[in-house]
Formats: structure tokens, C-alpha cells, sequence
């Protein structure tokens, strides 16, 4: 596909050989700017220009609703880049737009703890196996760790163990009863690592059961017996 040229040799604008016509085929083809641009002897820039100045969109505008920007932005707390997908856009497109409507932009250190804060909250909402509340047979409970809190702050660190006074250990723990995570004394026992464990272990089999030794078992079943129909599906 040839250049197209003066008399002199030099090469035509788009403008003076009134290229937009041509310019037209060219994209009903498939031609690519680069292709268009070479054919005219100027840049792509040059041919984006021309074909705006006669209201020519090679990407339609993108219309931006000032209601739905605002709930996406500022209520959902999405990313410029999220709202850019979600309309198909760019994310300088949505950037702008926010400007000018007059909503300040988030800065880098308030969208990575926005980021943070969501992550967090999906780990716990979706019981994240890193969290330790987060098993399946334990309900959720945003109180838990304030309720462990509570009780150390009040009755101080465990340090015996309360099902068998004869266990030493250099660990023990708070172990809550009903699960309920109340702030209440009677619904707390202080055990060894061990007991705490098989305390709040899940159902097991009977033949599982019976394998277990006789302290462990014994963890297991006053565990079962405590909480007496307060555990949760």
C-alpha cells in the first residue's frame, strides 16, 4: 500500500487530500493505525486527531454515571481499577471523572490499608484456615480474642490445669466452655496445652475413640459433656 505523495515528492496531510473518506476504509479492512499512519506519511497521533475533529471514535465515549461512581467508589469502597473493569474503561478515564465531580482520590497508603482491612475481613467472614476461629465445627465470633483478653486482664494467666491437677506443663491455657466466648468466670477453665486441645476437638469416631488414652479421652469427653447441646451445626 503506497504513500501518498505531492508533485514535489513530499508526502499529502490527511488534511489536504481530505484523507477522512479514505481513512474509514482503511478501519472498515481491519488496518491498524500504525498501517493508516504509514499510508499518510504522519503519525497515529495525528490520525486520532483527525478522525475526533470530525467526531469519529475509534473507542466510544464511556458514560460514567455520577450516582453509580459514587456508590462504587465511596460505598463499596472499590479501586479506581475495579470501577475501570466494571465499565470497561480506562482507569485514568475513571480518575478523571471523580475529579470532576469533586471526590478526592485515595492515596497509595489509604488504598493498601482499604485492601488490608477487606482481606482481613473476607479471611474471617470465609473462616480462612490460618484464623484460628475459623474451624468448622467453631462458630464465628469477632469476640473471641477480646474475650481471651478479658480474661487474662481480670483473673490473670492460666497456670494449672483444671481437669488433672497432676499435668505439668510450661503452657496452659484459657479454654473457654460453651463456645459462647462469654465474659464470665464460670464459662472458663485453665488447662494444660494438651487437655485444651482434645477440649475443643471436633467428634470423632468411637473406634477413633478408643484408641485415645485414658487422660486424653478423658479431655475429650468432659469437653463433649460441658457444652451439652451448645455446639453449633
Amino acid at each position: 500500500m503506497g504513500r501518498v505523495r505531492n508533485s514535489n515528492g513530499t508526502f499529502k496531510s490527511v488534511l489536504e487530500t481530505g484523507g477522512v473518506q479514505r481513512i474509514k476504509e482503511l478501519l472498515a479492512q481491519g488496518n491498524s493505525l500504525d498501517v493508516i499512519s504509514n499510508e499518510f506519511g504522519c503519525s497515529k497521533t495525528t490520525i486520532w486527531r483527525r478522525l475526533h475533529a470530525e467526531s469519529i471514535y475509534l473507542n466510544p465515549p464511556v458514560t460514567l454515571p455520577k450516582k453509580e461512581l459514587v456508590n462504587l467508589y465511596c460505598q463499596q469502597n472499590k479501586s479506581i481499577r475495579e470501577i475501570a473493569n466494571i465499565f470497561r474503561c480506562d482507569a485514568s478515564t475513571v480518575s478523571r471523572k471523580l475529579q470532576q465531580i469533586g471526590i478526592a482520590i485515595r492515596n497509595h497508603r489509604q488504598s493498601m490499608r482499604l485492601a488490608g482491612d477487606q482481606k482481613k475481613t473476607a479471611r474471617c467472614l470465609n473462616h480462612h484456615s490460618n484464623w484460628r476461629g475459623g474451624r468448622n465445627h467453631l462458630p464465628y465470633s469477632p469476640s473471641m480474642r477480646s474475650a481471651h483478653f478479658w480474661i487474662r486482664q481480670h483473673y490473670g494467666k492460666a497456670h494449672r490445669c483444671d481437669l488433672n491437677s497432676g499435668h505439668i506443663s510450661t503452657v496452659y491455657d484459657w479454654a473457654n466452655i460453651s463456645w459462647q466466648y462469654k465474659k464470665e468466670r464460670g464459662d472458663w477453665l485453665m488447662l494444660c496445652h494438651s487437655c485444651h486441645y482434645w477440649f475443643d476437638h471436633p467428634e470423632i469416631s468411637q473406634e477413633q475413640e478408643k484408641k485415645l488414652s485414658p487422660d486424653t479421652r478423658f479431655a475429650y469427653l468432659e469437653g463433649r459433656r460441658r457444652r451439652n447441646g451448645k455446639e453449633t451445626d
